[in-house]
């Protein structure tokens, strides 16, 4: 039996790399485009599978799930030429595991592949282009579930102007 899995993502912007307090001098766009979603994974705790940047999927997974897609994000109305550090970090619940990977797009350096907990800084390019952030990575099912149920686990990408 199967069980499926849809991870869910948290956002933190702020344009101080150090603030607590959030203060933004222009309005950035956060847009989930797509939704991490994982297919199927077999029903015992332990159970780990992997998806790829191209969505290729490893482990015990049902790859025929029409569902099975990688996460993007996109970040609009970045400060030109402006150095940003960006993060990506997995977490877990009493269900499931997340060790994420993530590909950041769009600025000068072209694509950036960062792993779960990183800090990658990134430069924007000078005509204000927007940031893509593509999510993938491993899911591990920490305890027995139901079969037939959605069970999620979130992940935060974390974006701090230098």
């Amino acid at each position: 039996m199967f069980k499926s899995i849809l991870l869910v993502f948290m956002v933190l912007f702020s344009c101080f790399a150090h603030a607590s307090a959030f203060v933004l001098t222009s309005l950035q766009v956060i847009t989930e485009v797509g939704s991490l979603h994982y297919g199927g994974i077999t029903a015992d705790a332990g159970s780990s599978c992997s998806i790829d940047s191209s969505s290729n999927l490893s482990g015990p997974c049902n790859a025929s799930d029409p569902n099975i897609s990688i996460g993007q994000i996109v970040i609009s109305d970045l400060a030109r030429n402006t150095d940003y550090e960006v993060s990506i970090t997995g977490s877990n619940n009493a269900e499931l595991e997340f060790i994420a990977t993530a590909e950041v797009s769009g600025g000068k350096a072209g694509k950036t592949v960062m792993t779960d907990g990183q800090v990658v800084t990134v430069t924007t390019k000078g005509n204000g282009a927007d940031l893509t952030i593509q999510i993938y990575g491993q899911i591990t099912l920490l305890n027995d579930v139901a079969t037939g149920q959605d069970y999620q686990v979130d992940y935060n990408v974390v974006i701090n102007a230098l």
